[in-house]
């Protein structure tokens, strides 16, 4: 499903009200100074957090913190400015409406994929690469190692011998950033009453965005980035789901009756085969992402989406990075 839709354009619900539609185009352009700010900062000035180069007293602060958070998966202050810059828009981003799992079972049906068999060291000390994976040991002579950078930060993979510090520092500096979603449909039909997009902002609570029946189904969808989503997943499912639903019910009225029917949370941090959601560079790390897609002695290759500077956190960077890798075999 083509998915072109410029997010600012939603309607903004905040205490207790709905905002006229002129709001679309006071955000819009806050956020574009923001942007020129921000690339400013990463032409002429040494690598600060997005945070520091930004206007934090508008009005419209916490929206921008609140998409920023969804885009890069961490907060204002943790993103260096340079990093954030050299992001580069591809084109149209695409949603799969049968679920992005069945696209990838499609797209490697042909390949020979052995599961659960995670490697658990890398002996490079020899001639010959030897990898010990839970179902035994392979030889071989070059690897294209695409874990995320939590786990690699994690030493779930030994490395014989290990990795060289330029290499360690390169995966401190991209650490992973937290990203909660969360779906749920409903008994009621109170969702026909609402926008295809809509933000709502109570107080100085989170200011959170959701997404009315997405790819046509009978839904709503939450996404979160940084902090916020962090706290939902340690706070559990059902106290991330209430709190989606106190925002709703601050738009839609207390007394509206909510029977959730099917609820989805995910939970990338706990998730063993990513810790994280994607990598975000930590101010003064732009450069790590260039050290991390180096190899080591021509024989360990690095890919995935923290190895992209232009692309990263998104699927096609890591498909683009594991590419590159192979053409250098």
């Amino acid at each position: 499903v083509e998915d072109d839709e410029d997010y600012f354009a939603a309607r903004y619900f905040e205490d207790g009200r709905w905002l006229p539609e002129s709001a679309y185009a006071e955000l819009s352009d806050y956020a574009a100074r923001q942007w020129t700010a921000v690339e400013k900062a990463a032409q002429y000035n040494d690598d600060q957090s997005v945070l520091a180069v930004i206007d934090n007293d508008n009005r419209w602060a916490p929206y921008f913190y609140m998409f920023f958070g969804q885009n890069f998966t961490s907060d204002v202050d943790e993103v260096s400015a340079r990093d954030a810059a050299s992001y580069v828009e591809a084109g149209i981003d695409y949603a799969v409406k049968s679920g992005f799992g069945n696209l990838l079972a499609e797209f490697g049906a042909d390949l020979p994929v052995t599961l659960n068999t995670a490697v658990q060291e890398i002996d490079y000390s020899g001639p010959a690469i030897r990898l010990r994976t839970a179902k035994g040991e392979l030889r071989v002579a070059k690897v294209i190692l695409t874990v995320s950078t939590g786990v690699l930060a994690s030493q779930q993979i030994r490395f014989e011998p290990a990795l060289p510090d330029w290499k360690l520092e390169a995966i401190r500096g991209l650490p992973m950033g937290s990203s909660t979603r969360i779906g749920l449909t409903f008994e009621e039909n109170f969702l026909d009453e609402l926008p295809n997009d809509f933000t709502v902002k109570a107080g100085d609570d989170e200011v959170l965005h959701f997404r009315n029946r997405p790819c046509g189904f009978d839904c709503v969808e939450v996404a979160t980035g940084g902090r916020i989503a962090q706290w939902m997943e340690k706070s559990g499912e059902s106290a991330a789901i209430d709190y989606v639903l106190e925002r709703l019910r601050h738009l839609v009225g207390n007394d509206q009756i909510m029977t959730v029917q099917r609820k989805i949370v995910s939970a990338w941090d706990g998730d063993a085969w990513t810790l994280g959601a994607y990598s975000f560079a930590s101010p003064g790390a732009q450069q790590q992402r260039a050290c991390l897609a180096e190899s080591i002695d021509d024989r360990i290759y690095f890919a995935g989406e923290a190895t992209s500077t232009k692309y990263f956190a998104t699927v096609h960077g890591a498909y683009f990075s594991a590419m590159q890798q192979v053409s250098q075999l």
